[in-house]
Parts: C-alpha cells; structure tokens; sequence
C-alpha cells in the first residue's frame, strides 16, 4: 500500500496506475479474466477466426529446431515452409516464448496478455497527452475511457498484432512534445524505437509508425529548428535500418528464396469507404443503421468514431469555424508534416476506387509504384488508422481548450461519454470469452493415435483451410501440432506460389500414377475422393473414414482398429459405387457429331500410363441439365470407347452462362492405359440427356496408348 501511495505522488506514477486501473477494468468488460490464463486456449480456437491461426503460428513455431532466419519453420504449411511472421503470431513475443520454451508449460498462449498490454499502453500514452496539454483529472480519465473504447481498437481484438495502436498514440505524443536541441535526438531515439517495436508486430503497423518517423524529423529541423540537416537525414535512414534489420534477420525479407509478398486478391477489395467514418454495420451502434459498402472486404477500413465522438468532432469543428481567436493546434505550422502524413495513408486507404455505401464513385488510373505497394499492402482500408486518431485526440483536446463555461463542459462532455458508450455498447459486450468452449466436430484423441502412425499429413487438395467445414484446418493443424507431425495446410499472409502450385503438381502427379508414400497420410473428403479413383479398387492403398473425412494411406499401416466398423461399412459400399465410375464400355456404332456441346478441358494432363481430365460441358440448347450424364469417348482408326466420367456439381458455369439450371456440368475422369488397346486416340465429350438423346462433339486433344514391354 506505501509503495501504491508513494507511486500517486508524482505524475509518471500516477499515468502508470491509473492506467493500469482503467485498462484492468476496459479488458474486463471486453474479454473477461479467462484470456489473460497463458493455459487456456479454448477461447482462440472456438472462435475458428484470426485467434487460432495466430496461437497455431505460433504453438508450431515454438516446436521448431533454431535455424536462420530465426523466424522460418516447416512444419505448417508443410512442405512449402513459412515464416511465424506471416501468421500474425506477433514474431518478437513468439522468439521470447521459444527462447523460454523449456520452462513453459506445454500449452501456451500469450495472445490474452498482449491484448491487455495493447489495452494498457494505449491508455497509458493518452494519459500523457492529457498530461502535455495540462487537461484536469477529469477530462484526462473521460478521454482515456473513450480512447481505449474507441470501436476501432475494440473491432480489431479478433487481430491481437494489429491491436498495437498504442504505438500510433505513443508517436503522436512524441510528435506533440515540443523540443529543443537537447531533447530533439531522444525523441527521435524513442520514435525509432517504437518503429522497431512494430516490425517486430506487424508488418501494416509498421508502415503507419513509419509515416511519423518521416514526418518527427521534418518538424524538428523546418519548424523547430532543433536537428541539423545531417540529422534530418540520418534519422529516416536508420529507421529504414531498424526495419530492415528485423525482418531480414527473423526471416520476412530474405533472398535466398522468393516469398511471394503481393497478393493475388485486388487491391480494391479492402479499401476504405467513404461512409466508414459513421458506418457501425447496423449491429455496432444503437442508433446509426447499416449504410453498406460495395463488398463485405471492406471491413478493413472499419473507422466508426461512435455516435458520441461524431457529435463531439462536429462540435470541434464549429468552434475552429466560429472561434474568434485562433486555436493553437491550427495556428500551429508545425503540425503540418504529420497532417500531410496521415493524409496521404488516408488517401492509400480509400485506393484508386473510390466508393459511398454501395456504389463505386470513380476510378483512377494508378501509378506503378503505388500499384505495387498496393498489391502487397492489399487490407488498404487500415492505413485510416493514424488520421482516425488524430481526429479523434484532437477533437477532444480541441473542446477542452475552447473558451467556454468548464461547468458546462464537463456536464456535455459527460453527456458524450454517457452517449457514446450505450451506442457501442453491443462491441463492448459482445463477447463472452470466459464461457468459450472449444469442441471440435472430430475426435480429437483418436486423431492424434492416426496421426502417430505417420511422418507427413497431406491435406488434399493441399493448402485448402476448408476441406469439410469453415476453417477446418485449425483442428487439422492443432492435431498436427499435437502430435508434431508437418501438414500441408495452414493460413498465412504471404507463400511461395510457385513452390505452393509445384507441390500441389507433385501429388496430383503421384496420385494419378498410384504411387503414394508410404509414411504419408492423406486426408480429404467425398468431394475429391475421385482423384483417387484408381486407387481405391488396389490392395496397396487402404481408404478409412473418420468425422466425415477420408484417410487414404498405404496398406502396411495396420491401424483398422482406430476406425469405428459403420465406417469400415461405407468404404466397402463406397467401393462398389465406384466400380461404376470409369467404367470403359467398347462401343462398335458409329458416333455422329451434334456439334452442339459447349465443354472445355480446365485439366488435361497425362502421366505415364494414365491421363487425368477434369472440365466441363452442357448442350447449348438445354435448359435443366440436372439430369445428364457425361461420358468420355476415345476414337481411333480400329477402335472406339465409352468411359463414363465421375461428375460434380459447377455452379461458376450456371453464374457464367446466366442459367440457374446448369451447375450439373462438372466432370473428373481418370483414362489408364491397361484398359485400352494400343493406338492414337482422338478425344471427344458425349452428353446422355433424361430421355435417352446423345450430343457428342470432338475435341482437340489426343491421347497415344503405348503398352510398357
């Protein structure tokens, strides 16, 4: 209690506790107690959101042997690779919890405690721009209650790395501070520092901190004359250093091997619109409906300020309008580098298209370099970020220092905070953490028993992150995780998309040829089974179901016993229906051409003794193709088959043709030489409609049939 008391002596003690308090209370209310437990874990990965791919990013990092770069492991997103820096898991924490990993317990997360910290912070920096602009104790507690409640911050807690907008309000008190030639390099020190901080963060964080390490030394040396010019130049470059240094040596940036940095998504589709700044989504604000956006990407630019804060910047800015002696912030010059800086993120964020509810206003033609920047930055819609909190600090400030009756200002500022609070408080509340429960749709222990039969886990198709149901590829990986086996999935921010396609080529390839690992487990669902097809009638290759998904392994694993027998059933029945799929009919009639089939071959590719076809086709003159059948015809000079083909479902063809009733289009087919005689095959696609009529119609593509001696 002495240490508490002789703490409230002096104003750093007093920032430090009172905004421990409010932090305490403001995290409390949002996430509960349950969070802050480095054990618990259910309240990430129930979420089956950003959470459990950030704690997965970094529970697989901490299991990886130290190699260089620090950050590298690969044993998610296997066997491509990937850096703890593209999974959000705040790269700096996840090598401290590694370095410590051998005094941890086993399940660890530090996500709930960097939320607080994030909570913590922000409020301590907006207790010491109060402090710098000498506002009284209850103006100070009302502004660090509503900054800490802004929706932004709150809206971004699904993200913990890009909850570190202290580092913003940290840099806009540092640019606050007036200097003189002493103090100007410490501050500049410090703004390098926090640039730091947030490279080890995020990568979006760190270029937002680093349009104020431009905009810090700029006012310094034009407006306050405190830095010299040589200095002028040397604090950018070395804030340029203080990134670089990070993300080379953790392994963001390296040049060994091409990380594909751009994104494949538009840069459009996260951008900012122009209603963000009053648009709560309907369900965030008690009074202010959902005024829409032209696609639901553009919740990046999320930027409500609250139905309190609109009415107290409407506010601000009638008394800059209307005040008859000029506000300081305004007469100001000096604040003119920071303006123009935030300014021009506002600008990234709103992108070349510029949109207003639902509707695209216009679109502007780019420049290269802010096209690429935008192809790689491509959650644009954030860079609103850093003007968001300089409108929201300074419409405060603004109001406090106006000329007016302090007990008139303290009751309406009380109204807006009363205002602004039942208006989000749906954002506040929404979240019942301490009641989260983790239960996945599948068995976990009888997973991890599967999996420690294996050395490798594929998911097939490789990299998918929903294979049976929305965002499976958590409890896939959690399975991985706990078994320390590496898994082709996972999410991450950035990948190697050449090595990604080359991988995915391989076991396509492998699996058309019939030759799987034998250590390699594969897992996927009825919905690709039939790029198996060949394999299932075959004695090497043994096909389990569990949980709705597919275990597909080399018939040496003797593990029957962890399948339950209504399982061991539906392969046996499986089987049967797939004797049907692929079935090669020799046909001696001749086949007229109808030309009146539209199909085209997405795949045609042929591997040794096999050719895999995949496409789609439809005759151009039906209206319900729901009941068609497609089969496959091979011609040559002395002989002719039908082979009919496993088809699925294409509603892309049904949206592209602008016909409901075509999504029956979809077909797969698996052509092996051993059941065909030797020759040069023509190949064509024939249509078996309801009622019995044939549409057939020749492609280009041949097929040679060579027997192996």
């Amino acid at each position: 209690m002495e240490k508490i008391l002789k703490m409230l002596k002096n104003r750093q003690g007093k920032n430090i506790f009172f905004s421990f308090l409010i932090a305490s209370i403001v995290f409390y209310v949002i996430y509960g107690i349950v969070s802050l437990n480095p054990k618990e874990t259910d309240w990430l990965m129930s979420a089956y959101h950003d959470w459990g791919t950030h704690y997965l990013g970094a529970a697989f990092y901490r299991l990886e042997p130290w190699s260089f770069p620090i950050g590298d492991m690969s044993n998610l997103y296997y066997p491509v690779s990937t850096n703890v820096g593209f999974t959000d898991s705040i790269p700096l924490l996840a090598f401290l919890t590694k370095l410590f990993s051998g005094i941890l317990p086993q399940e660890f997360q530090y996500l709930g405690i960097w939320l607080f910290i994030c909570t913590f912070l922000l409020s301590y920096y907006t207790f010491k721009i109060c402090n710098l602009y000498k506002l009284n104790i209850f103006f100070s507690f009302t502004t660090v209650i509503l900054v800490v409640l802004n929706p932004v911050f709150i809206f971004r807690g699904i993200h913990p790395a890009l909850s570190s907008h202290f580092l913003i309000v940290a840099s806009i008190y540092y640019y606050l501070i007036r200097t003189n030639k002493d103090s100007a390099f410490k501050i500049n020190r410090y703004q390098i520092l926090i640039l730091f901080i947030a490279s080890s963060i995020n990568p979006y964080i760190t270029v937002m901190i680093f349009g104020f390490n431009m905009a810090l030394p700029l006012k310094h040396y034009f407006f306050e004359k405190t830095i010299n010019l040589k200095q002028l130049l040397l604090f950018p470059v070395l804030s340029v250093f203080s990134i670089l240094f990070f993300w080379i040596i953790f392994g963001m940036i390296q040049f060994k091997k091409s990380t594909d940095l751009a994104s494949v998504d538009s840069f459009n589709m996260y951008s900012f619109n122009l209603n963000s700044f009053y648009n709560s989504y309907g369900h965030f604000s008690k009074f202010l409906p959902n005024f829409g956006f032209v696609n639901d990407k553009q919740y990046e630019g999320f930027a409500y300020f609250g139905l309190g804060m609109l009415i107290l910047i409407l506010i601000s800015a009638l008394i800059i309008t209307f005040s008859k002696r000029k506000i300081f912030y305004i007469k100001n010059m000096s604040f003119l580098p920071i303006l123009i800086i935030c300014l021009l993120q506002f600008l990234f964020a709103i992108t070349n298209e510029v949109t207003l509810n639902d509707k695209v206003l216009f679109k502007l033609p780019l420049p290269s370099l802010i096209e690429k920047l935008g192809f790689i930055f491509r959650a644009s819609g954030r860079f609103v970020w850093p003007l968001y909190y300089l409108i929201f600090i300074f419409s405060i400030l603004i109001f406090s220092k106006a000329k007016l009756n302090n007990s008139l200002k303290t009751i309406f500022f009380s109204i807006i905070l009363f205002i602004q609070l039942y208006d989000i408080q749906h954002l506040i509340t929404f979240r019942d953490l301490d009641n989260a429960e983790y239960n996945p749709p599948i068995n976990q222990e009888k997973w991890k028993k599967i999996f420690n039969n294996f050395e490798e886990i594929i998911t097939y198709p490789p990299f998918e992150t929903s294979l049976n149901y929305q965002m499976d590829y958590q409890d896939l990986c959690l399975i991985a995780l706990k078994t320390n086996k590496p898994i082709s999935n996972g999410y991450v921010a950035r990948s190697n998309i050449e090595d990604t396609n080359n991988f995915k080529e391989e076991v396509t390839n492998s699996i058309n040829a019939n030759q799987l690992l034998k250590e390699r487990l594969y897992v996927t669902t009825l919905t690709h089974l039939h790029d198996f097809s060949n394999l299932i009638s075959t004695k090497n290759v043994t096909f389990k179901r569990r949980d709705n998904f597919i275990f597909i392994y080399d018939s040496k694993h003797k593990i029957d016993n962890l399948f339950d027998k209504q399982d061991h059933k539906f392969i046996d029945s499986l089987k049967q229906q797939f004797k049907s799929i692929n079935k090669v009919t020799e046909i001696k009639a001749e086949i007229k051409e109808t030309n009146d089939v539209k199909f085209y071959f997405d795949q045609f590719k042929k591997h040794d003794l096999k050719c895999y076809i995949q496409g789609w086709g439809f005759i151009e003159s039906t209206k319900n193709n729901s009941k068609d059948s497609i089969f496959i015809v091979l011609s040559s000079d002395l002989k002719k088959y039908l082979v009919s083909t496993k088809m699925y479902l294409r509603p892309d063809i049904s949206s592209f043709f602008k016909n409901d009733n075509l999504n029956n289009s979809g077909f797969k087919i698996t052509l092996s030489n051993e059941k065909f005689d030797e020759g040069e095959y023509s190949i064509g696609i024939l249509i078996k409609q309801e009622n019995g009529s044939l549409h057939f119609k020749k492609s280009d593509e041949k097929l040679v049939i060579a027997k192996e001696n």
